[in-house]
């Protein structure tokens, strides 16, 4: 690593000059010490000519093939691709984060489709960029429970749509975070007009107190709430 690492700076900095070497030493124990971390870390050091990467970012991120020391194009291409803003950003000294990197893995058992995030930090001294470090989260298993979920609210707006019940959902502080469109027809509200207004107001004013405070202290309690009681005249059932 050390000495693929020296080379790829001396390719960067033709210069000889006892800063150029100063800078390369410093770099080089920068590198090493950033690479050490656990977390999936990838480094590109000369503007680009050279990448470097630990065994986290190996086994996240890089194809079978990727080797130590290759431009980041011919290294991680798809990577190199999704990273190009962030990378431009990070050499004109302003770090960032990209979201959602949508990536093809080779693996010997087959491509893995990976999801990860990468926050991209510029790294220098003296008011130069000498590298650019890339920090990873591997959000795979993050977004398929979002499409699991996406696909459960759409199935569930759609039983909610569909059940002859008024449904209502409140959040701790009592507002309305979300009703069926059955129980807005019935009270005729929509639901930015109930989370302004309330549902207190659709309690039958004999029983509204008791409600109000059973509720409260089901809240209070963090116990399941039930209780029969009219609504507008009517006699349901709110849970």
């Amino acid at each position: 690593m050390i000495n693929a690492l020296s080379e790829g700076l001396g390719r960067a900095d033709q210069s000889g000059s006892p800063a150029g070497a100063n800078n390369r030493d410093w770099i080089i124990q920068s590198v090493e010490s950033m690479l050490r971390q656990a977390l999936p870390t990838l480094i590109v050091v000369g503007r680009q000519t050279s990448t470097y990467f630990n065994e986290a970012c190996r086994q996240l991120v890089m194809p079978n093939s990727a080797l130590q020391g290759g431009g980041l194009a011919t290294v991680a291409p798809s990577l190199a691709t999704q990273l190009s803003s962030a990378m431009e950003a990070a050499w004109a000294g302003c770090a960032g984060v990209t979201e959602d990197i949508q990536l093809q893995v080779d693996r010997s058992e087959g491509s893995r489709e990976t999801w990860v995030t990468a926050a991209v930090t510029p790294v220098g001294r003296d008011d130069q960029i000498h590298a650019v470090l890339c920090v990873f989260r591997d959000i795979t298993e993050e977004k398929r429970l979002r499409q699991r979920l996406a696909t459960a609210e759409t199935t569930l707006d759609a039983l909610t749509t569909l059940a002859p019940l008024f449904l209502w959902r409140l959040d701790t502080r009592g507002v309305v975070r979300w009703m069926n469109e059955r129980c807005q027809t019935y009270f005729g509200v929509t639901l930015a007009q109930a989370r302004e207004e309330g549902w207190i107001g659709w309690l039958h004013p004999s029983e509204r107190s008791r409600i109000v405070a059973d509720w409260g202290r089901a809240v209070t309690l963090a116990t399941p709430f039930e209780s029969r009681h009219r609504l507008l005249g009517s006699r349901v059932w709110r849970r």
